[in-house]
């Protein structure tokens, strides 16, 4: 199989996605329109809620937590959910296993679907960054190394959605749950607000969620504070101090549980797909 064979499904794949995008702009505009209102609200919010006399101070508080936090965002609800969506989408079609009997790799239509995905999700933050800057200041400490945790979050993100896709081959009529698992999310990993304001029982399930520390790890890289999660203190307490601080941990911590999550859902995605096609085909549903 010459290179072209093998990967021209995956530029059909993105193809199409950014093809969806352009012949339903609406779709796209009335997202942005969304993000933009959930900024603005936390914004206002803030300032609500915030000491007068520190002004300045809340403004940057909301630059870092809260539009950083909208990046993170906009591609968790655009990647995470994506082969689950698809998955679903297609096997309610009943076209799902026409896939899987045409010459093009499923996992790399799944892929280049993904692909796609992140290219809408570039442009939509950064009109999303850019359009925020005209009112507050948003710090940006280290742009390169931030852009860099974004592309192993955007990985961990892809492995998570092969997880979820294989929990929708799996118990079929599982939307309901991954709405849930959204939802739980959104609140408990800090998109929107610092750790800190979480009580402490609520704080410690945010740290078994692996996606926190992405987003702990990416949000401060930007505002330039150390990580929220995993302290100087905690690294010292079990004997790393020496070696690594609280960030650079978080940093390690992070590619990691991104390699495990993307190996996981391959393999568990991979699994259910043979299983089902096998035993009862992937068409049912």
């Amino acid at each position: 199989m010459n290179m072209r064979s093998r990967f021209g499904p995956l530029g059909s794949a993105i193809k199409k996605e950014l093809y969806v995008e352009l012949r339903y702009p609406l779709n796209f505009i009335a997202g942005l329109s969304f993000i933009f209102i959930i900024g603005f609200w936390l914004i206002l919010s803030a300032f609500a809620f915030s000491n007068p006399n520190s002004v300045q101070q809340t403004t940057k508080n909301i630059g870092g937590y809260a539009i950083w936090g909208l990046v993170i965002f906009l591609f968790m609800s655009n990647l995470m959910w994506s082969v689950a969506n698809f998955v679903r989408r297609e096997q309610m079609n009943g076209t799902l296993e026409q896939l899987y009997l045409s010459s093009s790799s499923p996992q790399v239509v799944l892929l280049g679907g993904a692909i796609g995905q992140i290219i809408v999700g570039f442009i939509g933050n950064i009109i999303i960054v850019i359009g925020f800057s005209f009112f507050m200041s948003i710090p940006s400490d280290n742009l390169i190394l931030g852009f860099w945790i974004l592309l192993v979050t955007l990985l961990m993100f892809l492995g998570l959605s092969l997880i979820f896709g294989a929990i929708i081959l799996r118990m079929k009529r599982a939307q309901v749950v991954l709405n849930l698992v959204q939802f739980v999310f959104m609140f408990l990993c800090g998109i929107f607000f610092p750790f800190s304001i979480l009580p402490g029982p609520v704080e410690l399930l945010a740290k078994l969620i692996p996606v926190s520390y992405a987003v702990d790890l990416f949000r401060n890289t930007l505002v330039g504070s150390q990580p929220e999660l995993i302290t100087n203190q905690f690294v010292s307490s079990i004997g790393l101090g020496q070696v690594l601080t609280g960030y650079w941990f978080e940093f390690l911590l992070v590619h990691i549980i991104t390699v495990i999550s993307c190996v996981a859902g391959w393999i568990l995605y991979s699994k259910q797909q043979d299983r089902i096609r096998n035993n009862e085909g992937l068409s049912n549903y």
